[in-house]
């Protein structure tokens, strides 16, 4: 009861630091890349937020599940196994699709984005894309191990760094130096967020088998989880289309800088 206790308030306490955070960081963004540089943010964040859930993002409370499970009856070899599998295909799909969208990026901003979305927020946006959905997924693993405190450590100094990198950038580089900062933090954050976990599960990493029983558990109980979620994020990228089609990307601006700030405590939020 005292360990739920402490944990409630620590959890408080971080969100209440992530909020201000977010705030300070929203404000400065405001002036210096204003609601029209929101709005490509906004479009960008939607269409890779689908994309992630076709790179791994599904695995994600599959990992949380099966790792809680193993760790708790002392199965470190299945521990080994979940990680290794999901750290794997998200690499490998991530990856696999990051590229895809670059070659095929004329055609991506055309039907799926918005022509006024330039070339170089696209691809820092595609290479970021392979950092944060790695960390969402390593986030997962973090939860079955019920290391809460160790994520609420990583999120305050990730969320740090990435103030610090966006508060520089975008000084002396504007729109593009905000999208390079995303880069940097998506990048800074995997490697902390997988060092971390290297520290906890000693595996060694191999080529998943996809035939193994725990490989077949993630994949049966992922399924279930892409098919929900790609009903919700499908829905929140058509409304960014249909806002940026019907008025512009000033308007997807001022949407996304209201819903930008829950971002960092939802994820707080989710361990309670």
């Amino acid at each position: 009861m005292k360990g739920i206790i402490k944990n409630s308030i620590l959890i408080s306490s971080t969100e209440f630091i992530l909020i201000l955070v977010a705030i300070i960081r929203n404000k400065y963004l405001a002036v210096n890349i204003g609601p029209e540089g929101f709005g490509v943010y906004g479009l960008l964040n939607s269409f890779f937020s689908l994309a992630a859930l076709f790179g791994g993002s599904w695995l994600a409370t599959g990992a949380t599940k099966y790792i809680s499970e193993f760790n708790s009856e002392g199965k470190n070899e299945d521990v080994e196994k979940v990680f290794n599998f999901v750290y794997l295909v998200t690499f490998a799909l991530t990856t696999l699709i990051a590229f895809l969208l670059f070659i095929f990026n004329t055609f991506v901003r055309a039907h799926f984005l918005s022509p006024n979305i330039l070339f170089i927020y696209y691809a820092l946006f595609a290479a970021s894309f392979i950092g944060s959905s790695l960390k969402s997924n390593f986030t997962s693993i973090l939860q079955g191990l019920l290391q809460i405190k160790k994520i609420i450590y990583l999120r305050i100094v990730t969320s740090i760094l990435e103030f610090l990198s966006i508060l520089i950038l975008v000084h002396f580089f504007d729109l593009t130096g905000f999208f390079v900062s995303l880069l940097v933090s998506a990048t800074i954050s995997a490697i902390l967020f997988y060092f971390s976990l290297k520290r906890l599960i000693k595996a060694s990493i191999r080529f998943p088998q996809f035939r193994d029983a725990i490989s077949n558990k993630l994949l049966k109980f992922g399924g279930v989880n892409f098919f929900l979620g790609l009903i919700n994020l499908l829905s929140s990228y058509v409304q960014r289309i249909i806002i940026s089609a019907k008025l512009d990307l000033i308007s997807v601006g001022f949407f996304q800088a209201l819903s930008r700030s829950e971002e960092h405590t939802s994820e707080l939020q989710s361990l309670r």
